[in-house]
């Protein structure tokens, strides 16, 4: 089981409720939140791109902190974004079975404690085709009718805050930034201290740019149609090139430190560089990609990392075929390139994969939940 989060505040993106490094709770803080040494369970539920997945966490107070410890999660392909009658059909069965999941954990979860959300990238296919985004609510709907607050369908924005919120230290708020590619789309962002996050949107991610491209990396649409909206999204937000820390999220970040880094899928966090974008791409584009897929384990020794390794590689195969590889490894190569573009040598940066940034939107939410508390206290 991934290891626990630490973060060190409760906010509203950038408009903080500091919880410092080393601080507590005040009592009534702690009563509102009720977050005691027992902790309390969430749950989320994300109808995305690839289809739908659900996470169960624990929330707990330590040492003044609010730590987050993913519990159990799950996922089922339902190709959503086709919008066919049984894509939507099948979706509303998946988020029938996973709210049934998290309803009957053996720890009890509060109804308010549960949030079912519809990704960004959904939203974005939905709103090319008039009436999917209202079939698929329905559909949802009809699914949980024990579920009475509001589904959401998410911005790229209100994504970026929650992810943000969820994933970014607050020791790094002020000078971390998040890129998140997803299978519809890239979006991203940072802090400002006493503004709201600000944020980037790129309409393609995994899934959506390798329909288009088809593994060819040479591609005139990626060259022609991708990479100057990648571009003018990160010149329009400095803060992208400013910050020091880059914290990325996204199966194919996931895929890649499993490919390339496999003795490292007990750590939260896995480092990597552009050399690493740059193999990965070239052992996915050449005959070598089954090197790629296939890494040499010999020598891992310890025999519950081999054993964490191996099934992290076998979902990275079943998640991601050769053509999502490169259009993955291709929006991660330049979107990096801009972000080095006008860097000063002495400036160096560091790209950190969160292992848990799965859970980083529901985090979001469930930081906002416990805002709420605080300020009904005040």
């Amino acid at each position: 089981m991934p290891k626990k989060i630490k973060q060190l505040f409760v906010a509203t993106a950038c408009l903080l409720i500091t919880v410092a490094q080393g601080q507590t709770l005040q009592n009534k803080d702690a009563q509102s939140t009720n977050l005691d040494n027992a902790g309390q369970y969430y749950a989320g539920i994300e109808i995305g791109a690839k289809g739908v997945k659900y996470s169960i966490i624990k929330a707990r107070r330590e040492d003044g902190q609010i730590v987050f410890t993913p519990v159990q999660d799950g996922s089922k392909n339902t190709s959503v974004i086709d919008f066919t009658q049984n894509a939507i059909i099948e979706t509303g069965d998946a988020v029938k079975i996973f709210f049934d999941t998290v309803t009957s954990f053996k720890e009890k979860i509060p109804a308010d404690h549960v949030f079912i959300a519809v990704s960004s990238g959904v939203k974005q296919e939905a709103d090319k085709q008039t009436g999917t985004g209202e079939k698929l609510l329905q559909a949802i709907k009809e699914a949980v009718p024990a579920y009475r607050k509001k589904i959401e369908f998410l911005t790229p924005c209100r994504e970026s805050e929650l992810t943000i919120r969820g994933v970014v230290p607050s020791a790094y708020l002020f000078s971390g930034s998040l890129t998140d590619i997803g299978s519809g789309n890239t979006k991203g962002g940072y802090c400002i201290k006493g503004q709201n996050a600000e944020c980037i949107s790129i309409p393609w991610g995994t899934a959506t740019l390798a329909k288009k491209i088809n593994g060819n990396m040479a591609s005139t649409f990626y060259t022609d149609s991708v990479l100057p909206v990648i571009r003018s999204e990160i010149e329009r937000k400095p803060g992208m090139t400013k910050y020091a820390v880059s914290y990325c999220t996204g199966g194919i970040y996931w895929a890649m430190c499993n490919y390339l880094y496999p003795q490292n899928v007990k750590k939260d966090i896995c480092e990597f560089t552009k050399k690493d974008i740059e193999k990965l791409l070239k052992l996915a584009s050449s005959e070598e990609y089954e090197l790629l897929t296939h890494p040499n384990l010999s020598s891992i020794t310890d025999n519950e990392i081999l054993q964490g390794a191996q099934k992290q590689i076998s979902r990275s195969q079943a998640t991601f075929n050769k053509n999502q590889i490169i259009a993955g490894g291709m929006l991660m190569k330049g979107i990096m390139d801009e972000m080095e573009r006008n860097k000063k040598p002495e400036n160096e940066r560091h790209y950190y994969f969160v292992r848990n940034g799965y859970v980083g939107w529901i985090s979001g939410y469930i930081a906002s939940s416990i805002e709420e508390e605080h300020n009904k206290t005040k």
